[in-house]
């Protein structure tokens, strides 16, 4: 096939070029919503467009036929491609793939009909010369050709109407992109129109040499408007599926918009809700009804539905450009299941703050049976050998006198070989609450052993210890007259001891009571002793 480049050749050309150029700048895009369709467009205009340079620079009439009918495998799909670019873009449901093979079937059907021309001569009837150019070829249409292109006109006026809806919701960016598209559109089918029902007016340009602006739109809303980078949502995605409920009102507090969600959740089952008062359309929800738009504020609670489930409510005033109120947008989001696992958390906190106080309970027991004494109650030797060093050290940073008083029951082992242990153990448990019941705050009474006691006495001189261990004395005497059945009192002995002045250490000091102790003993019992000082001893 000869081919002779002419004017209109460059024209077809420069407009391959810049489909080529568009199809460069839509590649990366190609797995964004509706990238791969808008891809495909710009690959079918490249065909379209490359095959009628090829037919206008074509020698002979075969060479125009051939080249034309190659252009039909960009020019049958590429409305179809729009169409679908359009229900993808505005955020409606992806077209299923025997959707999209329906529409693609008159396409293949134009392709194939233009290949078998020449049997039925229903695309083409006819060709003769254009008197308006050398090389241009007038084709005379015949009944199939209209049919393909009064379906080509259908949908690319379905894509146009969807574009042109989603242009009028959105703005901004998103705007911006949605006109583009649409300009995009109508410029070639435009074209095509004025070159079908008038040829006469731009001989030898048909709709394919328009791609080229239209690719130059498309590229430029690609780099200026973000065109697939910045792909909106439709209001059908992002509100008529939400689960959360939305409820618009103006600014009379009428339900002008709810999504079914909001329509399901406070049971509006009629068609006559838009344009009601708040308080009749959600007579069932009062609480909901009175916060709905009050004063124009944002406002923001919890609330228990009829059926018992917790809703979070998010009321926010809508406003114009100027400031002024023009209604609000209501959101309830259902936090059942947030307010019960809380719940369930706070009553697990609870058992589990009981648990722990149970056990810092039975760990205070614990300790305080391993440092007292079971039958008197009173601290026992473990215990007393602790505090008592921790007290003489304290005493000897802080220059103060620490008293010891040591006390032994005297004949308990006749009252215990005598009476049996159990009346000696009723004598150890009067001593430790006749001990307990004259002590002071900060005075530790222990059982040191057997029928031997000891009070440290911290702060205290040897004097003052001495005047009070007389009085405990005196005291156990007189008190143990319930043991007169026994035949004898209980009496003790005692011996009281200082540091510093009898000792420098904790050790030293009980051992100059304990020696008290047995001068009592020696002295006939019932008494008490005072340790001497160092230089009394010596």
């Amino acid at each position: 096939m000869v081919l002779q480049f002419s004017p209109y050749s460059l024209i077809y050309l420069t407009g391959t070029a810049v489909a080529a150029v568009a199809i460069v700048f839509a590649w990366p895009r190609r797995t964004a919503p509706a990238g791969r369709w808008l891809l495909l467009m710009l690959l079918s205009g490249l065909i379209w467009t490359l095959a009628d340079a090829a037919e206008v620079s074509s020698a002979q009439l075969s060479g125009h036929i051939f080249w034309a009918q190659v252009s039909y495998l960009g020019a049958s799909p590429i409305v179809v491609f729009l169409l679908l670019f359009a229900i993808e873009y505005s955020g409606r449901p992806r077209v299923k793939p025997t959707a999209v093979v329906a529409l693609l079937l008159v396409p293949a059907l134009a392709i194939v009909a233009v290949a078998t021309n020449s049997l039925h001569h229903q695309i083409w009837t006819g060709f003769s010369s254009s008197p308006y150019g050398h090389g241009v070829i007038v084709y005379h249409h015949g009944f199939l050709y209209w049919m393909v292109a009064g379906y080509a006109y259908l949908i690319a006026l379905a894509a146009t109407a969807i574009l042109v809806g989603f242009a009028v919701r959105n703005r901004d960016v998103y705007r911006y992109q949605s006109i583009a598209v649409v300009v995009a559109a109508l410029i070639p089918w435009g074209a095509e129109l004025l070159f079908d029902l008038a040829p006469g007016v731009a001989p030898g340009l048909d709709a394919s040499v328009t791609l080229s602006v239209s690719a130059v739109i498309l590229t430029v809303s690609m780099l200026q408007f973000k065109l697939l980078d910045l792909a909106p949502v439709a209001r059908e995605t992002l509100i008529e599926r939400l689960e959360e409920a939305v409820v618009v009102l103006d600014n009379e507090r009428r339900i002008v918009d709810a999504n079914p969600t909001a329509r399901r959740l406070f049971g509006i089952v009629d068609n006559h809700w838009l344009g009601s008062p708040a308080e009749d359309v959600l007579g069932a929800w009062p609480r909901v009804a009175e916060k709905l738009g009050r004063d124009c504020e944002d406002a923001s609670d919890v609330l228990v539905a009829p059926d018992g489930r917790h809703f979070a409510l998010s009321d926010n005033a809508i406003r114009d450009g100027s400031g002024r109120c023009n209604g609000s947008i209501a959101v309830l989001r259902d936090i059942t299941a947030y307010v019960d696992t809380q719940a369930a958390l706070e009553e697990a906190n609870a058992r589990l703050q009981e648990r722990v106080a149970e056990v810092e309970r039975l760990h205070e027991e614990l300790r305080e049976e391993a440092i007292r004494d079971s039958l008197t109650g009173l601290y026992n030797r473990r215990y007393l050998t602790e505090t008592l060093a921790r007290e003489v050290g304290r005493a000897r940073r802080e220059e103060y006198p620490v008293s010891l008083v040591m006390l032994d029951a005297d004949n308990f082992k006749r009252v215990n070989d005598t009476h049996g242990h159990a009346i000696g153990d009723h004598v150890m448990r009067f001593l430790g609450a006749q001990l307990r019941s004259q002590i002071r705050p900060g005075d530790i009474a222990c059982r040191y052993g057997g029928d031997e006691f000891v009070l440290v006495l911290p702060n205290t001189s040897l004097h003052v210890a001495a005047v009070r261990a007389e009085e405990w004395r005196v005291s156990i005497e007189q008190q143990s007259a319930y043991w007169l059945e026994c035949g004898e009192r209980t009496t003790v002995s005692l011996g009281a001891a200082e540091f510093p002045t009898n000792g420098a250490t904790a050790e030293e000091v009980m051992a100059a009571a304990d020696t008290a102790v047995y001068a009592a003993k020696a002295a006939g019992r019932n008494r008490l002793v005072v340790a001497p000082g160092k230089s009394q001893a010596g």
